[in-house]
């Protein structure tokens, strides 16, 4: 049986414990907080680009024939920019992100060439025997 001294050592170390943890959840939650308000103001931009796209292509007519860039083309080969985080309290992100790869991957006829960004994305693809073009972790 545990003395007094060691019980109150223990209740202090997991209270310890539960404010780093609340201060860890926290700082996550501002950055989520910061990159969503980020990809929120991107929006408008990306409807202004596709207004203009739209118009330029409008605008385009039978001119397009003479354009390569234009036609439509056979796909030979399939790139694939997969994000993950290095560590953290992500929970179920890695796993999920890495699923989603996998199937995108499993559903391709053509070659897949992959680029990784964190540890768990270059672990994965390695892994998996992947073509690996380059990692940014």
């Amino acid at each position: 049986m545990a003395s007094v001294r060691q019980i109150s050592r223990r209740i202090r170390s997991v209270q310890n414990t539960a404010k780093i943890t609340k201060a860890m959840s926290m700082i996550a939650a501002s950055k989520l907080r910061r990159s969503q308000d980020a990809a929120t103001q991107g929006r408008s931009y990306a409807d202004h680009m596709e207004k203009m796209v739209s118009s330029v292509m409008s605008q385009i007519g039978e001119e397009i024939n003479n354009q390569p860039l234009a036609n439509n083309r056979e796909i030979n080969n399939v790139g694939l920019l997969i994000i993950t985080p290095d560590r953290g309290l992500t929970g179920g992100l890695n796993s999920n992100l890495i699923r989603a790869a996998g199937d995108f991957i499993a559903n391709q006829d053509v070659p897949v060439k992959v680029i990784t960004v964190g540890k768990k994305g270059t672990d994965y693809s390695k892994r998996s025997g992947l073509e690996l073009i380059s990692d940014f972790s």
